[in-house]
């Protein structure tokens, strides 16, 4: 048995010094405590093994430090509770309030060492469990720092317009992702999109989608693509529109049957030199105008399916419509994912789209980033004092 470290829950000296005197020649370490309180402080103070509990005195103290063992700082020690013969009831009051095993207080050292090997294996097992959980900790903190990488720069501007975001995923990595980019020097392409679920899988196919709709032309790009010139090569680059975006984004990730996975998608392209915000939603929430000096509206689209959920063909496919918003100078205009509005209260009451307006509105009067910022903030302040059960996506661009 591997060395370990025995706190002895017993104001009996004579069950004290027996049990030390078993453990001690077995190269482990003993430490006595007359008392749960006592224990309860040495607890804080050492990590140990195995904790020996009087069977004898299992009052409300002792219970309550049964528990105190299962939520302990590094790990669970084993617990053992020490009995007599007629203790059977009081056995199994121990054991439902938390201890491992029992053993007999007059018991000889190879009944001790047995029930140590027991412990020794629940130990290792805790402790592999223990690695294997901090190297997938560590594995996700790498994901979350990769996706992370590919979001937008912070308070990135585009000629005299400018962008702000906030991404919050509701676990290590999430599902949820935006972008904006230049397209050439009048046009930019802005997106977002929610991939159903949450976690890893969700994140490693909002990656793959975020590959697809990047800025950079080439062959298998859906925004821009090279246009070539016999003999020429790359003469020009063709930015897609957004409804043909839309449609190559839907046939190239049709929906996964065996996951159910599926995302929604909303792409746009500003003309920073018309003012001209050109759209179309694959079943995304809907966007918000909020001009330099009205009210925030929420912008009526057509009802549009979801990504991958019906190809040219089906009977349910529908072509993918545009949108498009005339825009003035101060104007902003608002993305967000459904985590926004669906987040909830300790009520189980959603943020909604009311509120929404409402925060845009109160936040209208500073910068755009702070904007953005003070309607994180009231999504958060609304969820408290859990976090949201959804990640959480916003970005507004404010056209100069």
């Amino acid at each position: 048995v591997l060395f370990m470290r025995a706190l002895i829950v017993s104001d009996d000296e004579t069950t004290q010094r027996h049990l030390t005197a078993l453990l001690s020649p077995a190269g482990h370490e003993a430490a006595p405590a007359p008392s749960a309180d006592q224990a309860r402080h040495l607890l804080t103070q050492a990590d140990f093994s195995v904790i020996f509990v009087e069977m004898a005195r299992l009052t409300l103290p002792e219970i309550q430090l049964l528990g105190a063992a299962r939520a302990h700082r590094n790990f669970q020690p084993y617990c053992i509770l020490l009995t007599g013969p007629a203790d059977s009831a009081q056995i199994i009051s121990g054991l439902n309030a938390g201890a491992d095993d029992f053993l007999n207080r007059d018991c000889s050292a190879a009944e001790l060492q047995a029930r140590l090997r027991v412990a020794e294996r629940s130990l290792q097992l805790q402790q592999s469990l223990a690695n294997t959980h901090q190297r997938l900790r560590h594995e996700l903190e790498s994901a979350a720092q990769v996706q992370r990488a590919h979001l937008p720069p912070r308070a990135p501007r585009f000629g005299k317009s400018s962008l702000a975001w906030a991404y919050v995923p509701c676990e290590a990595v999430g599902g949820d992702f935006l972008n904006a980019f230049h397209l050439d020097r009048e046009q930019v392409g802005m997106y977002m999109l929610d991939v159903s679920g949450h976690g890893v899988s969700s994140a490693l196919m909002s990656l793959a989608i975020n590959q697809s709709l990047s800025a950079t032309p080439n062959e298998t790009n859906v925004v821009n693509r090279p246009i070539r010139s016999s003999g020429r090569g790359v003469t020009a680059i063709h930015s897609t529109p957004p409804a043909q975006v839309v449609e190559r984004v839907n046939v190239r990730f049709p929906a996964d049957k065996e996951t159910g996975k599926f995302f929604t998608l909303l792409y746009g392209i500003v003309d920073l030199s018309k003012g001209v915000f050109r759209f179309t939603s694959a079943g995304h929430p809907e966007p918000i105008l909020q001009r330099a000096f009205g009210e925030p509206e929420i912008v009526p689209v057509p009802t549009n399916l979801p990504i991958g959920m019906a190809l040219p063909g089906d009977d349910a496919y529908q072509e993918y419509s545009e949108s498009s918003l005339q825009l003035r100078p101060g104007d902003r205009i608002w993305l967000y994912s459904d985590g926004v509005t669906e987040a909830m209260n300790p009520r189980q009451e959603q943020f909604g789209e009311s509120r929404l307006l409402a925060s845009i509105k109160a936040a209208s009067g500073g910068g755009v980033q702070s904007a953005v910022d003070s309607l994180l903030g009231d999504v958060t302040a609304w969820c408290a004092p859990a976090a949201a059960h959804d990640d959480i996506s916003i970005m507004a661009f404010e056209f100069r």
